[in-house]
């Protein structure tokens, strides 16, 4: 797809299922506009931070990439007033509160390249935080899939291992997997949530 950086733009990468490689496609786009000579800043909540201490956003399969971490859209925006990157990266998106949506539009009409990956529904199967509004505002749309851990087809939900008590609870395999919707409708219904 023919992509003009010469005025804003709003791409998503989605799955709803987690192990699909939303992060991974997020850190390789974002190193092909470094090395188009393009300058970019990544963000990701505070909350998602995963496998490391450090500011990088850190994918399930090991890539890593240097990141700001932050509690608050407004800090993505304050950024890039101060330091004009042509290339705005947020990770982990579904985690951000309802301000991301007007603060990724803001960006984008500002003539800024925005990528953002996040996870489009719940182990309920329900949408997923602000991910709705993004997906409706986005100029292009790239849905990945995980495997099912079970059966091999493409997964498209993830499923919590154990019954949730939270709405939102962070975790990678220790707490979720990555199913087909037969499987992941198998799993809950032996649960009894189906």
């Amino acid at each position: 797809m023919h992509r003009n950086l010469n005025y804003g733009w709003i791409d998503v990468i989605t799955s709803g299922a987690m192990y699909a490689g939303k992060t991974t496609e997020l850190i390789r786009r974002v190193r092909n506009f470094i090395l188009a000579k393009r300058t970019a800043a990544v963000f990701q909540p505070k909350m998602a931070s995963r496998f490391t201490e450090d500011e990088m956003i850190v994918s399930h399969d090991g890539v890593r990439f240097e990141a700001v971490h932050t509690d608050n859209p407004m800090e993505i925006l304050w950024h890039a007033e101060m330091h004009h990157p042509a290339v705005i990266a947020i990770d982990e998106a579904q985690f951000y509160d309802a301000s991301l949506v007007d603060v990724v539009q803001e960006l984008a009409n500002r003539g800024h390249y925005i990528i953002l990956a996040g996870l489009s529904q719940t182990s309920e199967g329900k949408p997923f935080g602000i991910m709705p509004q993004l997906l409706c505002m986005a100029d292009n749309i790239t849905s990945v899939y995980g495997v099912c851990v079970l059966c091999g087809e493409p997964a498209t939900k993830p499923f919590a291992l154990r019954a949730k008590t939270e709405d939102v609870s962070i975790g990678a395999g220790d707490k979720y997997e990555a199913r087909c919707r037969k499987c992941w409708v198998d799993g809950r219904r032996e649960r009894g949530e189906a």
